[in-house]
């Protein structure tokens, strides 16, 4: 719900990778909140950057696949996949590293 979004804001102030993780999620695909892939793209880099494998996977899946109208840009998916690797990401990237 709407109201879900202040609780989780203000946990991600506090730089909390779950909430990061879940705002990312719903402003990506509108989840009690008005869709916006620029604040959901950067949640989920914030969530990277602060060591989240898993987000920088989900960063390269974006930019590879266009998913949730994440533009499609090649070496950013390359570059977030790399990094998902160097954070020690249980997924496999290798066959998104060529």
């Amino acid at each position: 719900s709407v109201r879900r979004s202040p609780f989780f804001e203000r946990f991600a102030e506090l730089g909390n990778i779950e909430a990061l993780c879940g705002l990312s999620q719903m402003y990506l695909r509108g989840e009690g909140v008005a869709i916006d892939v620029e604040k959901g793209l950067a949640f989920l880099r914030r969530a990277a950057e602060m060591g989240h494998a898993n987000s920088a996977f989900n960063l390269g899946a974006l930019h590879r696949t266009g998913d949730c109208s994440v533009p499609k840009d090649p070496q950013k998916s390359k570059h977030y996949f790399q990094l998902a690797k160097e954070l020690g990401c249980e997924i496999s990237v290798e066959k998104f590293l060529d």
